[in-house]
C-alpha cells in the first residue's frame, strides 16, 4: 500500500487498534511498556477510542526503531500487524 499524503498541520498519525480488541488505554500501556514507545491513547483525544496517537516529530531513524519494537511487541501478541508497516512506509515517503 503506497501512501502518498503530506501533512499540512500536525506531526501525528492515528492508527486504527481495533482489531486488537483491547482498549486504547491498555493498548497504549502496552507499548509504553513491552516496546518503550509512548503513544497517546485515542480515549483521550476527543472521543477516539479505538485508535493511538504517535508523534513523527522525530528523525527518520528514530522513527525506524520506534516502529520495529511496536512490530517486535506485537509479534509478542502473536498477531501480524500491516497497520504498522503502513505507518513506516507513510514516514520513508514523507522524508523522501
Amino acid at each position: 500500500m503506497k501512501v502518498n499524503a503530506r501533512p499540512e498541520r500536525a506531526f501525528y498519525v492515528f492508527p486504527n487498534i481495533k482489531h486488537f480488541k483491547t482498549s486504547s488505554e491498555d493498548f497504549a500501556k502496552m507499548l509504553l511498556s513491552e516496546a518503550r514507545v509512548a503513544t497517546v491513547p485515542g480515549l483521550r483525544l476527543a472521543r477516539m477510542e479505538g485508535y493511538v496517537r504517535i508523534s513523527y516529530a522525530a528523525s527518520y531513524e528514530q522513527l525506524e526503531e520506534a516502529m520495529n519494537r511496536i512490530e517486535r511487541a506485537l509479534g509478542n501478541l502473536r498477531f501480524e500487524s500491516k497497520v504498522f508497516c503502513c505507518i513506516l512506509e507513510f514516514f520513508e515517503n514523507f522524508w523522501t
